[in-house]
């Protein structure tokens, strides 16, 4: 069992009640409050920890107040810890290989907060595929339960501060979930980019500069056909 720097978990048998979600057992909630103390710590090692503790005993899923302070942390500056806060927040929807989903409570909570999640937190998950891209499609599963998640994907591709990865991305997204609201966007993008790329082209220099951002052309036209499709 990992130990937390100043914090113990000692697991016992029937951390949870296994019906067809998970709750806490009254004798559980001490340690669920070292839990949470060291998800707020200034100490990466202890957050990394009591992250891991989470993944392995499923505790989110049967605490609003675990999955509360998760949504908080998306931010984190350590990419360790957003990578593991990816992929316990996208478990939260499915059922693990017992079953065993969260609860309702812990459900309803995600929803309210998702959908209230600002454009960082998505630059942050963004970046965190960006270099770890097997959360390719627990990310999805996030935006996916977040009505707002798609705004900020369409402010993010048309942010030309943004790096290219990152609005390629972007545009991924908007592409595989189904944002119709992008598609004035996407296309205003598209057409803008491709009378660069003429303009370009009708140079007779051999040298010739190319936009950087003409490379977000063939992944503005695979979503576009995403979204257009019947």
């Amino acid at each position: 069992m990992e130990e937390l720097p100043e914090f113990s978990f000692y697991v016992q048998p029937g951390l949870f009640e296994f019906q067809e979600h998970a709750t806490w057992k009254l004798e559980s909630i001490p340690r669920l409050w070292f839990v949470a103390e060291a998800l707020i710590s200034s100490s990466t090692d202890a957050r990394l920890a009591a992250l891991n503790y989470i993944f392995e005993h499923d505790a989110a899923k049967g605490s609003t107040l675990i999955a509360y302070i998760l949504t908080t942390r998306i931010k984190d500056p350590t990419p360790a810890i957003r990578k593991k806060i990816i992929q316990i927040l996208a478990s939260l929807f499915k059922s693990d290989e017992g079953n065993m989903t969260a609860s309702t409570d812990v459900k309803l909570y995600l929803y309210e907060r998702l959908s209230a999640i600002e454009e960082e937190d998505v630059i942050a998950i963004l970046q965190t595929v960006d270099v770890e891209s097997t959360l390719l499609d627990q990310a999805e599963q996030i935006f996916q339960n977040s009505s707002i998640a798609g705004y900020h994907l369409i402010n993010i591709i048309a942010d030309r501060n943004q790096p290219i990865n990152i609005r390629k991305l972007a545009i991924l997204y908007v592409g595989r979930i189904g944002y119709l609201d992008a598609l004035p966007e996407l296309e205003r993008l598209e057409n803008r980019l491709e009378s660069k790329l003429a303009g370009q082209r009708s140079f007779t220099f051999t040298t010739a500069y190319t936009p950087k951002d003409t490379q977000l052309l063939p992944s503005i036209r695979t979503a576009l056909s995403n979204l257009r499709a019947p």
